[in-house]
């Protein structure tokens, strides 16, 4: 895949890293500094590391088709992990934009935040993803809708959720969430600071009919809240 590097631009494929084979058929017509592209090229087996957010998708299969400075991505399946993704959208060379919508099955939670290069946190469970990745390839901005019929974090078991989501590498937003807790309902919204380690977040949320007996039996079992108390 060094001939993708070429067609692309070694500057803007610095923060991907491409190893894998595949099959390439095109035209190359322009300057040497800007190569104008028709073709296809044909993803057979491919493993990708992106630099922001650290991710690495391995297994990759599907194709390629680049029209002048124009590359639509069809067909492209892989995995984050055990979980599967599908992608599908286009990257303009010259201007290096891209709008690729992802969608991706069961993540686990208990690997996801290392999956994607930050701290290990004490969620289980598993979630899906539907959205679009947008922006430059070494700042995208991740928007969609993450839902789980079931998960835990910090202990706590939730069910029922629903949010809205955008990541642009300095901050986690949830919007619009939903869930079930401790019999009840809450909703609100999130925004996590994940630059900092330490990932402070403020939030504003509103908890209806929650079974007080259940939260306290909860809260006190839980080793983590005991720790934090």
């Amino acid at each position: 895949f060094g001939a993708l590097s070429a067609l692309i631009g070694p500057d803007l494929m610095g923060g991907i890293q491409i190893k894998g084979r595949g099959g390439m058929d095109v035209a190359l017509t322009g300057k040497t500094s800007k190569p104008s592209v028709q073709g296809k090229l044909r993803i057979d087996q491919m493993d990708l590391t992106l630099q922001e957010p650290a991710t690495y998708i391995s297994e990759v299969v599907g194709s390629l088709v680049f029209t002048g400075q124009n590359i639509e991505i069809t067909n492209i399946k892989g995995y984050l992990g055990k979980s599967p993704l599908t992608a599908a959208g286009s990257y303009n060379i010259a201007k290096n934009r891209m709008s690729i919508d992802v969608t991706a099955k069961h993540l686990d939670l208990a690997t996801l935040p290392k999956e994607l290069g930050f701290e290990e946190l004490p969620t289980t469970g598993k979630v899906d993803f539907k959205g679009r990745i947008t922006g430059q390839i070494e700042s995208p901005i991740v928007r969609g809708e993450v839902s789980s019929s079931k998960f835990s974090a910090y202990d706590v078991e939730i069910t029922d959720f629903s949010s809205g989501i955008r990541y642009d590498g300095k901050s986690l937003g949830l919007k619009s969430l939903k869930a079930t807790v401790y019999e009840g309902s809450i909703a609100g919204d999130a925004e996590i600071y994940v630059e900092d380690k330490s990932m402070p977040f403020d939030a504003v949320v509103n908890v209806r009919a929650i079974s007080l007996p259940q939260a306290v039996q909860s809260l006190s079992a839980s080793p983590t809240s005991n720790q934090e108390l």
